[in-house]
């Protein structure tokens, strides 16, 4: 799943949600409930923090 992908990058680089929600434009409050897999993020979201996380397509496949 995309948001496990996600997580696992966040884990690896040690970035903070905080970090993430500056980035991104993202409130640390959604993007702690997607991770908690309570809320999906839309579309533009999911592609702002693959940017902020240098994530590609091939990591999701």
């Amino acid at each position: 799943m995309v948001i496990d992908i996600i997580q696992q990058r966040i884990q690896e680089k040690k970035i903070s949600t905080t970090f993430l929600s500056e980035q991104t434009g993202i409130s640390t409050y959604v993007i702690e409930k997607c991770l908690l897999k309570e809320k999906q993020l839309k579309g533009d979201e999911l592609i702002k923090m693959a940017n902020i996380l240098q994530l590609t397509l091939e990591d999701f496949f």
